[in-house]
């Protein structure tokens, strides 16, 4: 398969997203951030694995990051296998790699050593009283994950001006029945993708996500001819998004022909960029859902 993200499409983000963390403990998050308070410079992102040809498991998987300085930093990639569950704790056990990798000084990566050295041990989730939840690392054979003690963090929400300038408006001057018509969505599905990236929309709390949209288009005050504008170019757009990315089950003729769109219209590389990790897909799948849903106020 010659699909841009062959990768990670056998992570099949567009079925079942959220309803495969449940899964697993329904309060652990997943997708979601996640930084440890005392440390501070420590991050991870957690997200639902996948078993190729079998779909979602009750596995989930942690890509942490370690920065020993603004040019350096150890990733740690994490298999998190269930173990035990209470009602105050959930018991993790996890095998992973563990990568050093050099940046130059626009943040791409120049170099990795991958080690030789597995990180075994178990992740333990902590329930509080007031729903927080922590997650700290033990019997680890990489000693310094046991120093940490990481929280659940949910982003905030895009302004619903924000959301007007930079997703509602551009998918309503999408043009109609020209010669540029098509170059001009590609353009505009390139964008959102980057905007999804770019506010790890995965992050953010998706009824919240929802309020801010709704409100969005409320303040549009469009007429219904308006509003059916809008929609043709909001599914248009998110159809070349999801097929672009996998997202959706686009055969390879399919998906072929909307990557010679996006590469005649000059925007392979934007796309790209934006598409760095399996959080990024998290994020564009996030967009694509709340477009989705979208529905005429007026």
């Amino acid at each position: 398969m010659n699909k841009l993200f062959s990768v990670l499409l056998v992570l099949a983000l567009f079925v079942g997203l959220f309803s495969a963390a449940a899964e697993g403990p329904s309060c652990i998050p997943a997708p979601s951030d996640w930084v440890d308070p005392t440390i501070q410079r420590v991050t991870a992102e957690l997200y639902p694995a996948t078993i190729l040809g079998t779909g979602y498991t009750d596995e989930l998987s942690l890509d942490l990051h370690w920065p020993d300085s603004y040019a350096q930093h150890v990733d740690y990639q994490l298999l998190l296998t269930p173990s035990s569950v209470s009602a105050t704790s959930a018991v993790y056990n996890f095998e992973g790699d563990i990568v050093l990798r050099t940046y130059d000084e626009d943040g791409a990566v120049i170099k990795e050593e991958w080690q030789d050295q597995k990180a075994i041990g178990q992740a333990v989730f902590t329930f509080g009283e007031n729903g927080e939840i922590a997650l700290t690392f033990t019997g680890n054979a990489a000693s310094d994950l046991n120093s940490l003690h990481l929280e659940a963090l949910l982003r905030p929400v895009p302004h619903d001006e924000d959301l007007v300038r930079n997703v509602l408006v551009p998918l309503y001057n999408m043009e109609e029945g020209t010669a540029g018509a098509s170059l001009k969505a590609a353009q505009t599905a390139a964008e959102l993708i980057n905007y999804a990236s770019l506010w790890r929309m995965y992050s953010i709390e998706s009824s919240n996500l929802q309020t801010a949209f709704s409100i969005a288009l409320k303040s549009m005050n469009w007429d219904n001819e308006q509003y059916e504008r809008f929609a043709r170019h909001k599914d248009n757009a998110s159809y070349l998004i999801s097929t672009i990315t996998g997202l959706n089950d686009a055969d390879e003729e399919e998906y072929a022909s909307v990557r010679v769109l996006m590469e005649d219209a000059g925007v392979m590389d934007t796309i790209t960029s934006s598409l760095q990790g399996t959080i990024d897909y998290f994020s564009v799948e996030a967009l694509v859902t709340q477009l989705s849903t979208l529905e005429n106020p007026f």
